[in-house]
């Protein structure tokens, strides 16, 4: 499972209390949808509609400055400085995980059967 990393003081940034609800709930909406789909922040326009939005909503969340306009649609700025990885490294990672959680489980049942044989 991919987490969509959300800043703890965002509520409170200059860029965000004069947003409307809808623009941040789209934000919000469109980050899950991006870390999901690996799109590294990219937003496309079919997307903005997928979730239920408009380009007004959109624009707005260029204007305050929490968007950044493309030739492809739209993308999060300062994706990855707030912690959101690419679809290429959440795939490495992941990749690490299940290999180290595997070595776990074979060192654990090797430790069982040396305990069963008395080895």
């Amino acid at each position: 499972m991919s987490y969509f990393m959300v800043d703890g003081d965002f509520h409170s940034h200059p860029k965000v209390i004069d947003t409307s609800s809808a623009a941040i709930g789209l934000w919000v909406m469109a980050g899950s949808w991006s870390k999901r789909h690996g799109t590294g922040g990219h937003v496309t326009p079919g997307a903005v509609r997928t979730l239920g939005s408009t380009a007004k909503f959109a624009d707005e969340l260029v204007r305050v400055g929490l968007w950044e306009k493309t030739d492809r649609g739209y993308v999060f700025h300062d994706w990855a400085a707030w912690g959101n990885v690419d679809h290429v490294e959440e795939v490495r990672r992941r990749r690490l995980n299940a290999d180290r959680q595997a070595r776990w489980r074979d060192a654990q049942k090797a430790s069982l059967d040396a305990r069963r044989t008395g080895n």
